[in-house]
């Protein structure tokens, strides 16, 4: 394989148009790419065809590798509904010509690393955990049709280990350092997201080789298509420590450069940051968010809901009523519009869901989905929200917000909502309903957020985080909830 000329982060259109290659591949005739890539969403109760599998396969980034002579491996987030925190899942499409293999790559990280990870205390190149390959479909002209044939072990450090011996469970090699804010390469810049490895499927297959991280970079000249990668560039790297075994002739004993499109995590830091400056009291009340949200307090007694919308390029617009109901909001998604806010009528007088619903949760989901940024910008996920303010609490009215932390997992639970039927929708919400309904008008609001907690945690629907304002709007904690004694416990926003 020749030397990688090109790390770029696909987007918009470009992403598109590598995905409907991506699908077009895994949908050829007599091929069983979109067959073998279903068998992931087998145990999801809501996949039903082969056609929903394509729903999976997020393009809102897609990682380029291009070599000088054509040659390309693109790399999509799959949204796996067995994702999870210390586990995410990457389609890689390989061109050679006018052949494709595609490939998809589990990345497991070490408990302890995933919640290093996870709180960005450490970087992917100190991955620790397991990274294993799985072939979808290649066509006949590829020139080397096999993946690594065993699960690789990472094991962060400085550099490479010693092979395992036979049948000997693999070999520690270091996660070298990638360092922070890696050069691109001449010209290139650094900025934030994705990573990339090398390995050698020989030298993986016969000596057990784990992978190292090294910082990616542009090793041609610098063209106007360089995009920056969220987060520091890095590459994955097999470090070949035996290079003797590999045969030159081998279609498969070169190397192979991919990239890795990591998780987007948004730690509480900064979903503290963005709430914080969305309900700051600025002099004369120049805040329209934060003054919208006040607004809302006074219509809690109300028997329908109350709301405002907010874009980037207009003021808080306050919402309608959805077609045919006399209760429930419509809420716009799309363009520049990063969020909204909303009540519930008051569970005194009504039956109405006294916490979030299942719905809202989505609601956020959608919004963040929609979302259209500015040319050549990432989508910030710390920018979406979506908040409810209900009749409770010593003060007479409580608000929450809904955030996003990990936007592959929560994705995940938003395509698997999405793809309900109406009345499967409608089951949902009455099972959360009903334990709200056993909870029955609680003086707090912390009785129905257990509920939510728990009934999410039952369907295993991850990825966001709830936070609750104090009476001026001042002051944000992350509603930590505990499983094991059905405790919630304030996290402050500093």
């Amino acid at each position: 394989m020749e030397t990688a000329i090109k790390h770029r982060i696909l987007t918009g259109s470009e992403a598109r148009e590598k995905k409907d290659e991506l699908v077009a591949h895994l949908q050829k005739p007599g091929g069983q790419g979109m067959a073998n890539l279903s068998k992931h969403f087998a145990g999801d109760s809501k996949f039903r065809k082969l056609a929903d599998v394509q729903g999976y396969i997020d393009y809102n980034e897609v990682y380029e590798v291009k070599y000088k002579n054509g040659d390309a491996n693109y790399s999509y987030m799959l949204n796996d509904p067995k994702s999870t925190e210390q586990v995410f899942y990457n389609v890689v499409f390989k061109k050679r010509g006018s052949y494709s293999k595609s490939v998809v790559i589990k990345y497991e990280m070490d408990p302890l690393f995933a919640q290093e990870y996870n709180a960005e205390k450490s970087g992917l190149e100190n991955f620790k955990g397991i990274i294993s390959f799985e072939i979808l479909d290649v066509d006949a002209g590829f020139d080397c049709g096999d993946e690594p044939n065993i699960n690789i072990p990472v094991s962060g450090g400085s550099g490479p280990g010693n092979s395992g011996g036979s049948g000997g469970g693999g070999g520690s090699s270091g996660g070298g350092s990638g360092g922070s804010g890696g050069s691109g390469g001449s010209g290139g810049s650094s900025g934030s997201g994705g990573s990339g490895y090398y390995y050698n499927q020989d030298l993986v297959n016969a000596k057990y080789l784990a992978l190292m991280i090294q910082a990616a970079q542009n090793t041609g000249p610098d063209d106007s298509g360089w995009t920056k990668i969220h987060k520091s560039p890095r590459n994955l790297r097999t470090g070949a420590v035996d290079p003797k075994p590999v045969d030159p002739s081998s279609p498969c004993g070169g190397e192979d450069e991919i990239g890795i499109i990591e998780p987007i995590l948004t730690p509480h830091e900064k979903n503290c940051e963005a709430l914080k400056r969305m309900t700051k009291n600025l002099p004369n009340n120049a805040n329209k968010t934060r003054n919208s949200i006040n607004t809302l307090k006074g219509t809690t007694s109300d028997t329908k809901e109350h709301g405002y919308g907010y874009s980037d390029s207009e003021d808080p617009l306050e919402l309608q009523l959805a077609a045919g109901s006399d209760i429930e909001l419509e809420v716009p998604t799309g363009g520049d519009i990063w969020g909204a806010s909303h009540t519930h009528p008051d569970v005194a007088t009504t039956e109405v869901t006294p916490m979030f619903s299942i719905a809202d949760i989505y609601m956020l989901g959608k919004i963040a989905n929609d979302y259209v940024p500015s040319a050549n910008q990432s989508k910030d996920y710390s920018k979406f929200v979506f908040t409810l303010t209900v009749k409770g609490g010593l003060n007479g009215t409580e608000t929450f917000a809904v955030k996003i932390d990990n936007w592959t997992v929560f994705r995940s639970f938003c395509i698997t909502y999405s793809n309900m039927t109406l009345e499967e929708k409608n089951t949902e919400r009455l099972n959360l309903k009903r334990r709200y309904l056993k909870t029955s008008k609680s003086p707090s609001s912390d009785a129905y957020l257990i509920d939510l907690f728990k009934y999410m945690n039952e369907k295993n629907y991850g990825g966001f985080s709830i936070y609750k304002a104090n009476d001026d709007l001042s002051q944000w904690d992350r509603q930590v909830f505990n499983p094991a004694t059905n405790i919630i416990t304030p996290m402050p926003c500093n």
